[in-house]
C-alpha cells in the first residue's frame, strides 16, 4: 500500500487559514490605528494571530471568525506592552493632495493625544464599521458611554480639521447626530430628531468629514503586502497540523498492516492446528 505524501487539511481547518489571512490588512489597519506604527501595530496583530492559531480549534461553533479576531487585537492592543515608539501615522504615497497630508497630519496628532480605549472605538466605529454594542462589550463599558464618548471625539476632530467651520444653530446634540451617521440612532429617535437632522445639515457634513478623513488617514496597509512573517505564521501552522495528519495516516496504516500481518499468523496457527488435530484421528 502506497502512503499518500499530499495530505490536505480538514476544511474547518483550511477554512480558518483562509479567512484569517484574507482579514490581515484589515487587522493591521486596526492595530495601525491603536498604536499608531506600523511596527507596533505588526507586533500586536502578530501576538493575537499566535493567539488565533493555538486556540481557533476551541471556538464555540457559530462564533463570527473576523469579530473573534478583531476582539483577539483588541485585547492585545489595551493589555500588551506600550509601543516602543511615539504615535505617529507614517507617510502615505496614496496621499496626493497637500490637504490629504495636512488632514493625515492632524488626524495623527489628535490620535496620539487620546487613550487606547477611546482610539480603539473610533476605529471599531468609523473605520471598521462596529456598532455601539460591540464596541461596549469589547471595552466592558455601557452602551450609553460609547455613543456619548464618540460623539465627542468626533466633533473634536471635526474642529480640529475644520475650526472656522459655523455650526449650526439647531438643537440637535452632537450623540444624536454621530448616532444618526453612524446608523445607531432608535426609531423612536429618529421619529422625533427627522425635522432637527434635516436643519443640522452642516454640522452633520463637519462630522462625516472628520469620519472619512480618519479613516484615510489609517488606511495605508490595505495597499501594501501583507509582511511575511504574518503569512509564515499561518504557513507554519498549516504545514504542522499537515505533519501530524501524515503521521497519523502513517500510524494507520502500520497499525493497518500489523492487524493484517497478526491475522495471517493466527490463521497460520489455526490452520496447523487443524492440520495436526486430524493426523492425530484414529485411523
Amino acid at each position: 500500500m502506497t502512503e499518500n505524501t499530499s495530505l490536505t487539511l480538514p476544511m474547518e481547518d483550511e477554512h480558518f487559514f483562509h479567512e484569517l489571512t484574507k482579514l490581515l490588512p484589515r487587522l493591521r489597519r486596526f492595530a495601525l490605528g491603536i498604536t499608531g506604527s506600523p511596527s507596533s501595530g505588526n507586533q500586536v496583530v502578530q501576538a493575537a494571530c499566535q493567539q488565533a492559531l493555538n486556540r481557533y480549534s476551541h471556538m464555540t461553533p457559530g462564533t463570527m471568525i473576523d469579530r473573534w479576531l478583531f476582539g483577539l487585537v483588541t485585547e492585545e492592543g489595551l493589555a500588551g506592552p506600550a509601543p516602543s515608539v511615539p504615535y505617529q501615522l507614517p507617510a502615505s504615497p496614496n496621499l496626493t493632495t497637500v490637504q490629504m497630508t495636512e488632514s493625515r497630519g492632524l488626524v495623527s496628532h489628535f490620535l496620539s493625544k487620546l487613550e487606547t480605549p477611546d482610539r480603539v472605538a473610533l476605529i471599531m466605529v468609523c473605520v471598521e464599521g462596529a456598532s455601539y454594542a460591540e464596541v461596549a462589550q469589547r471595552l466592558a463599558i455601557q452602551t450609553d458611554e460609547v455613543r456619548t464618548h464618540l460623539a465627542q471625539r468626533r466633533r473634536e476632530l471635526a474642529d480640529i480639521l475644520n475650526p472656522a467651520a459655523n455650526r449650526d444653530m439647531s438643537q440637535l446634540d452632537d450623540p444624536t447626530m454621530t448616532a444618526y451617521i453612524d446608523g445607531e440612532l432608535t426609531a423612536e429617535e429618529a421619529q422625533k430628531s427627522s425635522i432637527l437632522i434635516h436643519s443640522a445639515g452642516a454640522a452633520i457634513t463637519s462630522l462625516r468629514h472628520a469620519t472619512t478623513a480618519l479613516r484615510a488617514a489609517v488606511n495605508e496597509p490595505m495597499h501594501e503586502p501583507v509582511p511575511q512573517l504574518l503569512l509564515g505564521l499561518i504557513d507554519g501552522r498549516r504545514a504542522e497540523l499537515t505533519r501530524r495528519e501524515m503521521l497519523a495516516e502513517r500510524q494507520f496504516i502500520r497499525s493497518k498492516r500489523i492487524r493484517t500481518a497478526s491475522l495471517w499468523v493466527i490463521g497460520l496457527c489455526l490452520a496447523g492446528a487443524a492440520t495436526l488435530a486430524y493426523l492425530q484421528l484414529p485411523k
